[in-house]
This record gives C-alpha cells, structure tokens and sequence, in this order.
C-alpha cells in the first residue's frame, strides 16, 4: 500500500456561488489531485464520500480503491480473495462502516471487512436473477439494502449486505416502469431510490419497487434553463437531486418534488470550483459534496451550509451469524439467538447456537417434522398429518389432527402459523384443500375453505399468515399470483400482488410471514427472479 499526500484544503473561505435552500454558502474543505493515481482518476468507476468526511475512488482500469483520508491517499488492492477486481466500479459505505464495491468487469460485488479485505462476496457476471452485467454505481440503504446500477441488464438488482439477491427495480420490456441503461443510483432518507438514466432521464422507485416519478430529460432542461445533458447524481436525505451537467461544468440542485431549481455553480475550466468533465458527484449526511471530474483529474469536496437532513428510518436489518457444520432442510429464528434446525433424513429438529454448534434437540414428540412456526411463547410444528405445540422450553402443550378429512383432522398440510394463543394450518396439498384454526388447548375452532357462498377465497391454499387484527393471509396456489385477506367474520376485504402478464406476477408462492408492525414478508418467484422477499405494509 502506498500513502501520497495531497493538497488539503481545511475551510478556505472561497465563497463559490450564493445560494437558495437548501444551501446558501458552500466552502471548499479538500482538493485533491490523482498525482501518482492518476491513471484511476481518469478513468473512475466510482466516487463516496462517507460521513465521516473519508473519500472512496475506485477505476475501470484497476483493481485498487483509493481511501483518502485527511489528505493522504491510501492505494488499497483488491483484486483477491475471489473477487476479480480488475476493474472497478460503484462503491458504498454500509450502516456499520464496511465498503462495498462492484466490479465492472466480473460482475462481482464484494463486502470489505475491517482489513479492507473483501469478507463477502456475491453476484457473478450475467443476466439471470441476482447476475450483474457491468455494474456501474452502488448505493446502499440505511437499512443495509445494497442497490447496484446493472447496466446492460436495464435494470437495479437489490441485494442484503451479506449478498442475498433481493429484488430487481425496471425490469426491462414493455413494462412501464422499465428503466434504459441506468448508470447512477442513490437513495434518500425514505429509502426512495433514484435512477439516472442514459445521460437524461431521472425515475424514483419507492422502497418496494414502484414507480413514483419519471422526470424526462426535457423536463429537467426546463427547469435548468439550458439545454444540457446529464453525466452524474446524487441525492441528499431530504430527496433533492444534484446532477452534474457535462457540457456546462455545472451542478443543479432541484427539489424535484415541487418543480424547481434551488440552485447552481461551477463553471467549465481548469482551476478551483471548474470542471470540464463531471464523472461522479456524492454527498454524506454532513453536507459534505464531492465532485470527481476525469479531465482534470482531481476530487473537490465542498461544505454545504445546509448540514442536517432528514433522518433515514431504520427498518429492521437481516444478518447472518455463525456457519453451522449441520445440514438443514429449514432453519428458524428462535429465541436468544438460537436456531431451529430441521433435519429431514433424521427426522430431527436440533437448536443451533449463534456460533452454529448443536446446543440440543426440541420437540420429541414430532417423529417426521417438516415445517415449524415460532410464536412469541410456543412453537407450532407439522409433523406428518400431526400438529405438536411446544413451550419456548421444550414442554409439550398438546399434540392435535391426525389423518382424516374431519374438521380438526389433517391431510399433508403445507403450513402452520403461530397467531397469539391459537394455531392455523394449511392443507393446500391435498383434497382437503383448506384452512384450519386451533385453540390454545388443540380443539379445532373454524376452518376457513375454497369457497363461502359465491365469495372466492383461494383456488388452492398455499403459505399462510395472520396479524394482530386476525385477518388471515391466504397465498394462492391456484395460479392467480395474488394474496387474499380473510377476516374474522371469513369475509375477503382485500386482495395483495399484480395479475396479468406483469413479469412481477408470482408464479409461486413460497412462504409468508408477519411482523409485530403487521408487515407482511412474502418468499417468492416471478419472472424477474427465482426467489424475491416482498415486503407489504398498510
């Protein structure tokens, strides 16, 4: 590694341009030119600056990460440990302070540890569910919900933090929200994600993928005044969009919600608060702007006035702990950092500690286990055509069903779901084709089936979840790629998913689940992806 100091600039009082909200002064806190790098310089694949005032660069061209931190540049290698980084792209700092970055060429992305090493890595070069086909720009949630700018698939593929493809926003063909060669990407306080596209056209998706604006090229030059394209973006936490405009050496600010530019500055040239070619701009959480311009081969970062935003809302997080040496068929969040395994070809269910090691075996009475739900002070399992209840300490609460088509009997059910005291079960997979509700001590209460009258409430029934209010939530298997809400009076009074030949459409339903914020997580596969997490919320 080689450190290389550069000019710093520590609060020069250049007053650059006079501004309107959000910002009406700004004061350059660092120049820094490539010098010895200056082969990545100009040619970047990515720009960040962090909250804490450190700037990434990384180049197309090089398989090194440039970390400046109070003027001394440090050349970091990462062209290792199974990532090919031989030429980068976008890069991101996570809630925890790790990096992320991608690789234009490999289509990699790789989570950097405390070493700067990569710890984690995912994604391969391609255009199949959770493949990249050179990645350019990376941005990543509060949440830890890592954004990549996929550009010759058309479309942003979304990953978690340990590389668990997601979800896709603009999927390509006639879809209107379609996207045409996104290449910078960033994400404001409410996790709505922006999309520079080509050289022009800016689309908002919400959290879950929807298409909230598209602001055309024409549009934007309206409200700049100027017939300019656009090469560079970011966004602040409020949602007010900076881009970068090529021919002019200029940054707009727009608060593109009420349709207005707040402000501008920059010039073209060579010298101070002058670029000829802006590649990347990146703001943190302080105001901080940094714009890296190629020709000149430099990075400025300016001080905003304008220093606080709106604050992110973090949402819970979903982290891996330890890799256990067993083999399970389905694993499930258990109390204090344990895990229930369950292991078919032994007919077992073992409890995982947080580092992976076998603490003990649950549930005795199941001799054939297959599925489980873990409620808040039971556990529910499915054994065969039997239901067993457990206490969260291993105590049998009552064992229920056993074949038959009888109300309270059961027949290769597909799920079970824990809702306070009371217990459902899913029998989806075979004629008896409904829905059943068990008490706290086993008897059977109600079941809830096909058809009430001329009411439809499934084809086939499929996963299953309940929220606090007791509506039931029905995935049906029957091809309609929706989910339907049934309430405790068994009336249908809403209906979730997208039918048509939407490529969003669920072909198939794998499992549901609800939240103590009556958020509904849904497991399944579209078009688009072979296994997707959705995430609804009233």
């Amino acid at each position: 590694m080689k450190n290389n100091h550069v000019n710093h600039w520590l609060l020069i009082p250049l007053l650059l341009a006079t501004f309107s909200y959000p910002a009406s002064a700004i004061e350059l806190v660092q120049a820094i030119e490539g010098g010895d790098y200056d082969r990545i310089f100009s040619r970047p694949g990515g720009l960040r600056v962090a909250d804490d005032g450190t700037v990434y660069v990384t180049g197309t061209r090089s398989g090194d990460l440039l970390q400046i931190v109070d003027g001394n540049i440090t050349a970091l290698p990462l062209d290792s440990d199974g990532f090919d980084g031989s030429g980068l792209g976008g890069i991101d700092v996570l809630a925890d302070g790790s990096v992320v970055v991608a690789s234009w060429d490999s289509g990699q992305v790789t989570v950097l540890g405390d070493d700067m090493k990569p710890s984690t890595v995912f994604s391969k070069d391609g255009g199949g569910p959770g493949e990249l086909d050179s990645p350019s720009t990376v941005s990543a949630s509060l949440n830890d919900r890592i954004h990549v700018a996929d550009v010759k698939n058309n479309r942003v593929t979304v990953f978690n933090s340990q590389g668990l493809f997601l979800s896709v926003l603009g999927y390509g063909g006639g879809d209107i929200a379609a996207l045409n060669s996104p290449g910078h990407i960033e994400i404001d306080a409410e996790e709505n994600v922006y999309v520079l596209e080509g050289k022009g056209r800016v689309s908002i998706f919400n959290r879950d993928g929807d298409l909230l604006e598209r602001i055309e090229q024409k549009t934007l030059r309206e409200l700049i005044g100027a017939s300019s394209d656009f090469t560079a973006m970011t966004v602040d936490d409020d949602g007010n969009l900076y881009l970068g405009a090529g021919a002019s050496g200029k940054v707009h600010v727009i608060d593109w919600k009420n349709g207005r530019q707040l402000s501008e500055f920059g010039s073209r040239g060579r010298n101070r608060s002058q670029y000829t070619r802006i590649d990347f701009i990146s703001i943190n959480s302080s105001g901080q702007l940094a714009i890296l311009d190629s020709y000149n081969e430099k990075v400025e970062v300016w001080q905003l006035e304008q220093n606080e935003f709106s604050k992110p809302a973090i949402m819970n997080r979903i982290r891996f702990g330890g890799e256990a040496d067993i083999n399970c068929d389905s694993a499930y969040a258990f109390i204090n950092d344990l895990t229930l395994c369950i292991v078919g070809r032994e007919d077992k269910i073992y409890v995982l500690n947080a580092d992976g090691s076998v603490s003990g075996e649950f549930g005795e009475a199941a001799k054939s286990p297959e599925k489980l739900d873990v409620g808040p002070k039971t556990v529910a399992i499915l054994d065969d055509n039997n239901l067993h209840v457990y206490t969260h300490d291993n105590k049998l609460v009552f064992s229920a069903g056993g074949w038959g088509i009888s109300e309270g009997n059961l027949v290769d059910p597909i799920d079970v779901f824990v809702s306070g005291e009371t217990y459902w079960v899913s029998e989806g997979a075979s004629k008896n084709n409904r829905i059943q509700q068990f008490a706290s001590d086993g008897r059977f209460m109600r079941s809830i089936k096909p058809r009430d009258g001329k009411q439809v409430n499934f084809v086939k029934a499929g996963p299953i979840a309940v929220d606090s209010k007791g509506n039931v939530y029905i995935a049906d298997l029957g091809g309609s790629g929706l989910i339907r809400i049934v309430d405790e009076a068994s009336q249908v009074i809403g209906e979730i998913g997208i039918t048509g030949d939407s490529p969003q459409k669920v072909t198939e339903f794998h499992a549901l689940d609800i939240d103590q914020q009556d958020r509904l997580y849904v497991a399944a596969t579209s078009e688009i992806g072979e296994y997707q997490i959705k995430v609804y919320q009233e």
